[in-house]
Order: C-alpha cells, then sequence, then structure tokens
C-alpha cells in the first residue's frame, strides 16, 4: 500500500496519544480559573478547566505511539485520576466522571507544525500542531486560506513539510532535558529506588540510557525530549526516525536551523 506522498519525502509525522475527562463537581468549592502544572514527565501539564455550570474538564495524559489510537491505558487512567486528586483538589475523588476523552495529537519529528504545499499537484497540508493547534487556530487559519487563494502567507515558509528538521537544541542540550522528564516522571509517580541510591545516580542512569539511545540512531540531529523517550523504547519508532535522518536530500545533509531573525538559514 502505497499513500499519496512517501513518508520519507515528509518530515514525519507521530500521533501523541492523549487521555482526559470531564466530570460533574458534587463536593467542594469549584474552581473558577484554569489550573495547571509545567510540562515535565514527556506530558503535558496537569489541568483543569471548567467546563460550565458544575463540570470540570481535567487532562490530560501524553504518550507517543508507533499509530493513531482510538484506545485510552489504563496507566493513563490512573495518572490523570490519582495525580489530579493529590494535586489539584482532594474532593475530585467523588467527582462523577460523564465523559471519557481521547485524541492524537499530530506531533512531527522536530515539535514544528507542517504548513504548505506537498510535490503533488493541489494537496496543501497543515498539521504538526502538537499541543498548540487550538492557541495557533486564528493564525494558521488566515495563513493557510491566504495561500489556499494564492495570497502570500502570514507564516515563515521553514515549516514546509518537505524540509529538513529543524535544529533547536545540541545534543547535550536533549540528554539533559530527557534527565529532567524522567526525573520529574519518577518522583511525580512515586516510584522508589534501592535506600543507597541517590538523586545524583539516578540521573546518571537516565543520561547514560539517553546518551545510548542517541549512538544506536547514529546521528547528531538532537531531539525533542519526548521524541528521544520514543525513539529510545520503541524500535519501530527508532528505525523510522533514523531512516528519515540519513535519508539523502538532493545531496544536501545540511538541517534547517533557527536563525537570530526568526526565518531560516542553511
Amino acid at each position: 500500500v502505497r499513500t499519496v506522498v512517501e513518508d520519507a519525502e515528509l518530515v514525519p509525522m507521530f500521533a501523541g496519544l492523549g487521555f482526559a475527562m470531564i466530570a460533574r463537581r458534587t463536593a467542594g468549592e469549584p474552581f473558577r480559573s484554569v489550573v495547571r502544572t509545567p510540562n515535565r514527565g514527556f506530558a503535558c501539564g496537569l489541568h483543569v478547566v471548567p467546563a460550565g455550570p458544575g463540570y470540570e474538564y481535567f487532562g490530560a495524559t501524553n504518550r507517543l505511539v508507533d499509530d493513531v489510537s482510538s484506545v485510552t491505558w489504563i496507566a493513563d487512567v490512573r495518572y490523570l485520576c490519582q495525580y489530579s486528586m493529590q494535586q489539584l483538589d482532594e474532593q475530585i475523588a467523588r467527582h462523577e466522571v460523564v465523559r471519557w476523552l481521547n485524541g492524537n495529537r499530530p506531533v512531527t519529528l522536530d515539535g514544528f507544525p507542517a504548513i504548505g504545499w506537498l510535490p503533488v499537484s493541489g494537496l496543501y497540508l497543515m498539521s504538526g500542531t502538537y499541543r498548540d493547534g487550538f492557541h495557533c487556530a486564528p493564525l494558521l487559519a488566515t495563513h493557510v486560506a491566504n495561500e489556499l487563494q494564492g495570497e502570500p502567507g502570514i507564516i515563515d515558509p521553514m515549516f514546509n513539510p518537505v524540509r529538513r528538521p529543524i535544529e533547536t537544541r545540541t545534543i547535550e542540550g536533549s540528554i539533559e532535558e530527557y534527565v529532567q522528564h524522567n526525573m520529574a516522571a519518577w518522583f511525580e509517580t512515586g516510584a522508589e529506588a534501592a535506600p543507597q541510591m541517590t538523586t545524583t545516580q539516578l540521573a546518571a542512569y537516565y543520561r547514560a540510557r539517553g546518551t545510548e539511545a542517541y549512538r544506536k540512531l547514529g546521528t547528531d540531529y538532537a531531539l525533542g525530549p519526548d521524541m528521544l523517550w520514543y525513539a529510545e523504547g520503541s524500535l519501530v519508532g527508532a528505525r523510522r526516525i533514523a531512516r528519515y535522518l540519513h535519508r539523502p536530500r538532493g545531496g544536501v545533509s545540511a538541517l534547517t536551523s533557527v536563525g537570530s531573525n526568526g526565518g531560516e538559514s542553511r
């Protein structure tokens, strides 16, 4: 089976599987504003959003997966329920869940959106917004509407779907981000190590895992922490990432990097 445009020709797109829920409050004071933790533990921040009289939205988990999925992992249900009760409001334990939500966030290898015309005549792509699609929707809609009408767009063309990955970090920085997210997940989930093991030793363990993942990938392109976690844990994902990064493109092997003026440089 062949797609209209082969994956190798585009910046790879992955599915960020997420779970959330809407619940009816039965006790305690309702939230009157959005409350959110920082991105950590490879997830997108624990948050609660008032969703109309008596209702609240709780989200959201995130894990990169090999294929788009319509199911939710039990581990993610547990994560969201347990840490909402621990970190947001103990009364959440008495809420009545009225709707379970799951979806797939589109995320590119470099974490930037894929916007623009494809090599196939008449085919246009606007995807890869990951966690920013809702907030950026007005800007994206204006840009796409302009381009479809043959008018100048308002977004830098460096985000064209057929591109080399955009560079924003070093390998060393990537590994340290990976370590920080692993450490955050370790403590948030209440994991325990041997009593004599220090946090410095635990960080060194994750640092070694990140370093080994890059050795296996055989690349000097620095991935985001969630993408490195995925490449380290999925053979399918690692092979797809390596195949894209090692594929020759017209004899040009340079990566797209963000210049000081916000545009692209080669």
